[in-house]
């Protein structure tokens, strides 16, 4: 069977099978991605206490910075699993119509 998948493809394919094989760790499952969605959902800056408003920017600022780096480190999970399954689905030597409805 000749082989589907050029050079770079068989790269982000094995990149792909890597990171699933992270994301499907304990380490990845019971902590680190439950610490990214709590990063999600309390990157609020609480402005009681001793706080003039550039000290309260600053820490908005990097809360949300925060929350945009675990946002995008989440998202990786879902490009990985869709571009493995793309590729997979390649060197098989099965259709890709990425233009398709349904499925």
């Amino acid at each position: 069977m000749p082989d589907l998948l050029n050079k770079e493809e068989h790269k982000d394919l094995q990149e792909a099978q890597q990171l699933l094989e992270l994301f499907s760790q304990a380490g990845w499952v019971e902590v680190l991605k439950p610490l990214l969605l709590g990063k999600l959902q309390t990157s609020w800056v609480d402005p009681s206490g001793d706080k003039d408003r550039e000290r309260i920017l600053d820490d908005y600022l990097i809360a949300w910075g925060a929350a945009q780096a675990a946002q995008e480190i989440l998202d990786l999970e879902k490009i990985m699993e869709s571009k493995h399954e793309g590729l997979v689905i390649k060197s098989e030597g099965k259709e890709v119509d990425n233009f398709r409805i349904g499925a």
